[in-house]
């Protein structure tokens, strides 16, 4: 690849704010836009696998393009990350129609972090409902739910953003709570960003239904997740003899905490 190819895909294999879904989008449109410039397909999806490797969805993405590849060439392989784009659309049409169905009218909706099925159901929701107010937990130590209420404050909707310490307060004002997922394991409990599990035992507390949304790609045939630690530096720039800091970006969220997960 040349410098300015390499650049483009390491300013998404640096990205600590997306969730899931957007850096597979992301991942989709490099592929479109640079596959012609790309030496080495397999070591490069190699690559992608070792950096993604806790993002299910990412890797189940990963090893279907590279079977196409290695079994019907690259332009079968370039076809199918031509038709992901409207097949995404499709997926996202879906999920809103079994939210719909399940849920019905609401006007005050609460949310964790940043996650692409959750913006996209509340796009479509925004259309048909003008008065709609979306509550934002900002998400740290990255503070992502930021780059969410700006996404949504672009369609016009009425947006709160909060601290992740006074969910509990606007959590029991809600008609309902959504957070997307970056896994769904077998056992029916789900993996996505720490702070989902204290806000999904806020709702329990409460009685604020939770609705998990995800596409069938976030699906594990395991119960397996791997937690990593991420840069400390990322919660406090201080260190000391007996000072640890941790952090990590993801966690279980247990299934009996969960309302329903609505899928496509």
């Amino acid at each position: 690849m040349n410098q300015l190819t390499e650049q483009k895909l390491k300013e998404i294999l640096d990205d600590n704010l997306s969730g899931s879904r957007d850096l597979l989008v992301k991942l989709n449109s490099f592929f479109y836009e640079n596959f012609n410039q790309i030496d080495d397909f397999p070591a490069l999806l190699l690559r992608l696998k070792k950096r993604f490797y806790t993002f299910h969805t990412i890797i189940s993405y990963l090893t279907e393009i590279e079977e196409i590849y290695l079994m019907q060439g690259g332009d079968k392989a370039y076809e199918y990350v031509r038709k992901f784009f409207s097949a995404e659309t499709e997926v996202y049409d879906k999920i809103f129609a079994n939210f719909e169905k399940s849920i019905g009218r609401v006007k005050n909706i609460i949310t964790i972090s940043n996650s692409r099925t959750v913006f996209e159901i509340l796009t479509r929701l925004h259309r048909k409902n003008k008065k709609l107010t979306v509550t934002v937990c900002e998400s740290r130590p990255q503070n992502e739910g930021r780059i969410l209420a700006e996404a949504l404050l672009d369609l016009g909707t009425q947006v709160n953003l909060i601290t992740d310490a006074a969910m509990p307060e606007y959590i029991e004002k809600a008609d309902i709570a959504l957070s997307g997922a970056d896994a769904i394991l077998k056992n029916g409990n789900i993996v996505n960003k720490t702070g989902t599990k204290l806000f999904a035992i806020a709702c329990k507390y409460y009685k604020t239904p939770f609705y998990v949304l995800a596409d069938k790609s976030k699906a594990k045939n395991s119960n397996t997740f791997h937690r990593k630690e991420e840069n400390p530096r990322e919660v406090w720039d201080f260190s000391h003899p007996k000072l640890k800091i941790e952090n990590y970006y993801f966690e279980i969220v247990e299934k009996k905490l969960i309302t329903q997960i609505i899928w496509d």
